[in-house]
């Protein structure tokens, strides 16, 4: 008879070491911002507190008073510089998609003619922005939901035009028969949620430099579009009869 009670048995091993946590990667700025003109350098520090709150517990779980700790100051100071917490948001956000915006149009126009060259510099230019401006890019992606009904608005506009630039490229690839598409709006869903990932996994990510990470996602992007291949690196002489910003109406 086997005895239970002896204390011989073998002991239970022991469950595996759990795996480190990810680091944060040197020389990345977590809390970078773009330019803010329209600010001061007291709202500036304002909007990169709310920036690590929003992006580490979320908007709903930060306070005024752990935004306000970040700087140094009082929670009722923060009211000499936006009328709200949902204000600070809304300052955050809207710099975020301007700055975004324009960088995607300037780089839409540079590209030329070619909708595979165009395409290229698009995906490339968001996944840059992803990376450069991650915890930005997580803010704006996740606390809509908390914006003023005006800026949420507002939003919806810039929201619009960036899917209207995409679309605008595509189509142009499926007409001169460069893109094979069958499903467009899914496609640009796709190409939209592969640029914003990057903003979440980059900071992990020590093997690759912002270059080659949006590199990959180019490649991928123009195989979604089963594009011919050929070169897609950033242009060295804009053309001279590139598209005007009347393409986007």
């Amino acid at each position: 008879m086997i005895d239970l009670t002896s204390t011989s048995a073998a002991a239970t091993p022991e469950p595996p070491a759990a795996a480190p946590a990810p680091t944060w990667r040197a020389g990345l700025d977590p809390d970078a911002l773009p330019p803010t003109p329209q600010y001061s350098s007291a709202q500036r520090r304002v909007l990169v507190a709310c920036l690590e709150q929003f992006a580490t517990r979320g908007f709903e779980a930060s306070s005024t008073r752990d935004i306000a700790g970040l700087i140094g100051v009082q929670s009722p100071s923060l009211y000499r510089h936006f009328p709200s917490k949902e204000g600070m948001l809304s300052a955050l956000v809207l710099v975020g998609y301007e700055h975004y915006n324009a960088r995607l149009l300037a780089a839409f126009l540079a590209a030329g003619h070619s909708p595979i060259q165009q395409l290229a510099e698009v995906i490339r230019t968001h996944v840059l922005l992803s990376c450069e401006y991650s915890r930005l890019t997580i803010v704006i992606q996740q606390e809509l939901a908390h914006l003023p009904a005006e800026t949420a608005a507002v939003v919806a506009g810039y929201r619009g035009r960036t899917v209207q630039l995409v679309e605008q490229i595509l189509a142009r690839g499926i007409e001169e028969g460069a893109f094979d598409v069958p499903h467009l709006r899914t496609t640009i869903t796709v190409l939209g949620g592969m640029s914003q990932s990057s903003a979440a996994t980059f900071p992990f990510r020590h093997d690759l430099s912002a270059d080659e990470y949006a590199e990959e996602y180019v490649d991928l992007a123009l195989r979604l579009v089963a594009a011919a291949p050929g070169p897609t690196g950033p242009p060295t002489v804009s053309s001279p009869s590139a598209p005007s910003d009347k393409d986007l109406a």
